[in-house]
């Protein structure tokens, strides 16, 4: 898509710059689900495009690189992987909308940033679910036994179990099966439906997943994932399973998930150690 194409008969440069952004990523969001991309990715690009746009005081048609680049150097306080994700999305975004005269295009892609894995503690898992009521125990129970990302977490149904395995749709539409414990299997099967319903009808989101865990642990939900990746690893040193279980296309990122075993690593150090 060019300026060209976009919004034909429409007087593009008349509107209001709040205005004509609304409407192109929106229409942005719809060439995102057309092209199959996850729920996940649908909201998240046009989010950080928009708030690109609306802190620059832009229009997606005029922004420069300079902006670009100047509103990227404010978020400095963001975590490498953050960064990385926000310009994705402005690069997707331009790319699409502005295919000749991309303004993200001259950037440099930032550099990739080896994270610490946050792997919520023993403890904190067990008060929680000491102390938490019967839906919210169940939701720790099931993202600690499956390792699931929030999104996924919440778009569990019961028919989407299948015989002691979970079919979960991960990012990029991906389609994979997770092995799921007895109990968990049983308590699924016994929703009929939606793991967690909204009061609205369909799920809920994965904004109140993250609220339900933070707020019954103090840990976000994503530690789950990473305690879940870890203690897949130490009982088995199959990073490919683990790589398989969590959905990700590299082993790169499967790493990133792993907290450091000090003991692993002072035993392979003292192989050094005989005189």
């Amino acid at each position: 898509m060019s300026v060209s194409t976009a919004q034909q008969g429409t007087p593009l440069r008349a509107v209001g710059a709040a205005d004509a952004n609304m409407t192109m990523l929106a229409d942005f969001a719809t060439h995102l689900r057309a092209s199959g991309l996850s729920p996940l990715t649908v909201r998240q690009y046009p989010y950080w495009c928009r708030r690109c746009l609306t802190d620059t005081g832009a229009r997606w048609d005029t922004i420069t690189t300079a902006q670009v680049e100047r509103w990227l150097a404010s978020g400095s306080h963001w975590r490498g992987e953050t960064r990385g994700s926000v310009f994705v999305a402005l690069r997707a975004f331009f790319a699409w909308c502005r295919p000749d005269d991309d303004p993200v295009e001259p950037i440099r892609r930032p550099r990739k940033v080896r994270g610490v894995a946050r792997t919520m503690p023993d403890d904190a898992l067990t008060a929680a679910m000491a102390s938490a009521s019967e839906e919210t125990w169940w939701l720790l129970r099931l993202a600690s036994t499956t390792g699931l990302r929030r999104a996924e977490l919440a778009a569990v149904h019961a028919d989407d179990v299948e015989a002691g395995w979970l079919r979960v749709m991960g990012k990029g539409s991906k389609v994979r099966r997770v092995p799921l414990a007895p109990d968990v299997e049983a308590w699924l099967v016994s929703r009929g439906g939606w793991a967690f319903p909204s009061h609205g009808g369909g799920h809920i989101t994965p904004g109140a997943i993250s609220a339900r865990i933070k707020r019954s642990t103090g840990w976000n939900a994503h530690s789950l994932r990473h305690r879940y990746a870890t203690n897949v690893y130490r009982a088995t040193r199959d990073l490919r399973s683990v790589q398989t279980l969590l959905g990700h296309s590299s082993l790169a990122t499967t790493e990133r998930y792993l907290e450091v075993d000090e003991d692993a690593v002072l035993a392979a150090a003292a192989t050094s150690w005989a005189v």
